[in-house]
């Protein structure tokens, strides 16, 4: 058995730590969901030693990164307003004699022109569409993401601004970020009803979705995923834990297309199919066997410009 004071210093120690790795894991989370804008790139490059030391630390912080491709389509750039006040910025390209309007969301940290291959391919299959920058990314304005569930507000809108449209046909198309975007403003709002619903590798669970990503760092996975959930949770006053789209997809009614990289490590096989388990609707599942978590229609565009054709001629 330990003596007395033997255990007070185990104790301490053990404190110490546990109290120095939420300091760690603190830092990781708020940078993690909260963007900076360009401007302040160069400021923080010349920052000081103790900025540097953080930095090791707590990991690189994140910027909004610049739309630096546009459509090769005319198109006009909109602001698109939130519920809660946001300016979401906006591409809408009109097809004449269009099918339908997609409405078209990106990953996270990532933008609109991320997604320029889809922007062009379904313009070329005849259909409006909306391409939007959610907030706190690309040109839009917010600093803090939830990783899809306030995102939620973000879809509802532009869903409304293509509903006020007079647009009967609206099919919501997410990538990653995204399509639980998607799936979550589905789950929080009944009166978003879409037509067609189009989920590219989607994750099932915020908490599986960090567990992944500190053991893919090395990192050991417990208390430590909790831990950035919980902070998480903290700095953007959601609780995180709650971020479950393997649940929300279970209030999509509409036809739904989820597609997947068979060598994708954000999203394994057993999270894919947590989502398309739980799709009580008419759901199609394609996996695209060259592809990673990136865009399937750069990496296989035939393939992806065939299946979502079909998808979407689809009664």
């Amino acid at each position: 058995m330990f003596s007395r004071p033997t255990l007070k210093v185990i104790l301490l120690y053990a404190t110490s730590i546990f109290l120095f790795w939420n300091v760690v894991i603190a830092i990781r989370a708020y940078r993690f969901t909260h963007f900076n804008t360009p401007s302040n790139t160069a400021a923080y490059q010349q920052a000081g030693f103790f900025n540097h030391i953080i930095e090791r630390i707590g990991g690189s912080k994140y910027y909004k990164l610049p739309n630096t491709v546009t459509p090769r389509m005319p198109f006009a750039n909109l602001a698109i307003t939130t519920s809660d006040n946001l300016k979401l910025q906006s591409w809408y390209i009109a097809n004449t004699a269009a099918k339908g309007t997609c409405i078209v969301l990106h990953g996270l940290g990532g933008n609109r022109s991320q997604m320029i291959t889809e922007i062009n391919n379904l313009h070329q299959l005849g259909y409006n569409v909306l391409a939007v920058d959610f907030r706190a990314h690309g040109n839009s304005e917010g600093s803090a993401t939830s990783v899809g569930m306030v995102e939620a507000n973000d879809v509802k809108a532009a869903y409304d601004y293509v509903a006020q449209l007079g647009e009967k046909n609206i099919i919501l198309y997410g990538a990653s970020m995204g399509a639980a975007s998607i799936a979550s403003c589905i789950k929080q709002y009944p009166q978003v009803a879409p037509s067609k619903i189009v989920l590219d590798m989607p994750f099932d669970n915020f908490e599986h979705l960090m567990e992944r990503f500190f053991r893919n760092s090395k990192y050991p996975t417990q208390p430590t995923f909790t831990l950035f959930t919980f902070w998480s949770s903290v700095f953007n006053g959601k609780w995180m834990f709650n971020v479950n789209p393997q649940q929300y997809v279970k209030s999509i009614k509409c036809p739904t297309l989820v597609q997947w990289g068979m060598n994708d490590e954000i999203v394994p096989q057993h999270s894919i199919r947590n989502i398309v388990d739980n799709i009580t609707a008419k759901k199609q599942f394609v996996v695209y066997n060259q592809s990673a978590h990136e865009s399937f229609a750069k990496k296989e565009n035939e393939k992806w410009k065939q299946t979502v054709s079909n998808f979407l001629t689809q009664p």
